[in-house]
């Protein structure tokens, strides 16, 4: 929708172009204001957790829209494209981003392929336990914690057969004592591993 409109405060010739700027701004403004409003509405009624990789997202975009309608009056010039073509090449990022993100296991795909196992996450992911809530999945055996160390010390009193562990992306380092088996790449820069018996 965004990118739909923003060419409208940059183009002469658009139909908005024949309202007053101060028009054009309140417009703006209100589609900044509604979006703010959203987000907040979201974490207040329904939990959503703020700053996810989107909520950052979606911040940097409505700052880039402030850009935006400070400039818009100025849109002769050609350095005052600088705010559209930057939202543009962030939104593009994005998409590509998203595009091979999609391609990885989500968090129901990671709950159905531990199946009844034990499932160690290292660094709290809220997405695994509200998949597993509202899909009702019922996985009851998956413990999260910030710290390496209860993560290690809950895997090693484990005696079931398998175990996995989903790591942030970068932090394998943090847990060198347990012998891991890659499985995959997740969603969220996470992967998965299987814990291997010594």
């Amino acid at each position: 929708m965004f990118s739909l409109l923003v060419p409208l405060f940059y183009t002469r010739k658009a139909p908005i172009d024949h309202n007053p700027i101060k028009l054009q701004k309140v417009i703006l403004f209100a589609i900044i204001g509604v979006s703010l409003l959203v987000m907040i509405i979201a974490h207040v009624v329904a939990g959503a957790l703020y700053p996810l990789y989107r909520g950052v997202f979606y911040l940097e975009y409505i700052f880039l829209l402030l850009l935006l309608a400070s400039t818009a009056t100025f849109s002769k010039r050609l350095i005052f494209y600088l705010p559209v073509f930057i939202i543009c090449l962030f939104s593009l990022a994005y998409i590509v981003y998203f595009a091979f993100d999609l391609e990885k296991p989500n968090s129901h795909d990671i709950i159905v392929m531990t199946g009844n196992n034990p499932l160690y996450i290292l660094r709290y992911c809220p997405a695994i336990q509200v998949t597993n809530d509202f899909e009702g999945l019922r996985k009851t055996n998956i413990y999260q914690n910030e710290k390496p160390a209860p993560i290690i010390k809950a895997i090693n009193s484990d005696s079931g057969s398998k175990r996995y562990l989903l790591c942030p992306l970068g932090e394998r380092d943090l847990v060198t004592s347990l012998k891991l088996t890659k499985i995959c790449d997740c969603r969220e820069e996470r992967i998965l591993y299987i814990v291997d018996r010594e």
